[in-house]
């Protein structure tokens, strides 16, 4: 095995599993609506926070290349129902996608207002 082939393989047995080091088990959901269930590594962003509800949630996803080939407005739906909507691309290679991703963008997400 080559070490590309090492690093492809780390990619999704070690970095993106559960048990490991991915942060979320997720739905994925094509544009054409084919979905797939993978485990994926978030960070998220927010612009605006008020307490406990934030305004321009952005996401940062990784997710391996072995799973699915992510299109734009594609999304994930975590096991706890957030949705998080692909906007573009910051980075691929044969082991992973790096994803510039849209999460709830309400300012009150549980409905306080």
């Amino acid at each position: 095995m080559t070490f590309k082939d090492q690093l492809a393989t780390d990619m999704t047995n070690v970095f993106l599993n559960t048990d490991e080091f991915a942060d979320a088990n997720a739905v994925y959901t094509s544009p054409a609506g084919v979905e797939t269930t993978l485990d994926i590594s978030v960070a998220y962003e927010f612009f605006v926070s008020e307490y406990e509800n934030f305004a321009g949630r952005a996401a940062t996803v990784v997710c391996s290349a072995s799973d699915i080939t992510p299109e734009i407005h594609g999304y994930f739906t975590l096991t706890d129902g957030t949705k998080i909507t692909i906007q573009s691309f910051a980075d691929s290679d044969p082991g992973a996608y790096t994803l510039i991703c849209d999460a709830d963008r309400r300012i009150s997400p549980n409905g306080m207002r």
